[in-house]
């Protein structure tokens, strides 16, 4: 459940990405509007071994209705593939496929820290670490 501040409009223009930190067991999602150029933590899905129910995720797809998604790429610290670099790629590969919508991945290192940080909690909500992606995608936009 979102806070009053994290509301999305549902009146508002659709936004023009859905940002996913991609996990195991846990897929963290943010929305990314475009006026006000911002982004937003959305929710947290449960995932079992990186697969999230489809339903559900037809749902939020339909629901949201993006332009792209955005999904953080679980690289090593020297920036080589981690071993769930490739899980999130085949992810990432579904969304384009079954939603034909274009798909870009964000160098994700540290975003889980950056999160902590932010929440001052351990354990932050993964949708936390979604921001810092979707923010990072932003920045890059920006450059």
């Amino acid at each position: 459940m979102l806070s009053k501040r994290h509301e999305i409009d549902s009146t508002a223009a659709p936004p023009i990405a859905l940002a996913f930190d991609w996990g195991m067991r846990h897929i963290g999602i943010a929305v990314v509007k475009d006026d006000p150029r911002i982004a937003i933590p959305l929710k947290t899905l449960p995932a079992t071994r990186g697969e999230i129910d489809r339903t559900t995720l037809d749902a939020l797809v339909t629901e949201q209705n993006p332009q792209l998604f955005v999904i953080g790429l679980p690289l090593n610290m020297d920036g080589s593939p981690s071993p769930e670099s490739r899980r999130a790629r085949r992810f990432g590969a579904y969304l384009a496929r079954h939603y034909q919508s274009e798909v870009i991945y964000v160098d994700e290192r540290l975003t889980t820290r950056e999160a902590i940080d932010r929440s001052n909690n351990p354990n932050p909500d993964h949708s936390l670490a979604a921001l810092v992606i979707a923010e990072t995608w932003l920045s890059q936009q920006e450059t």
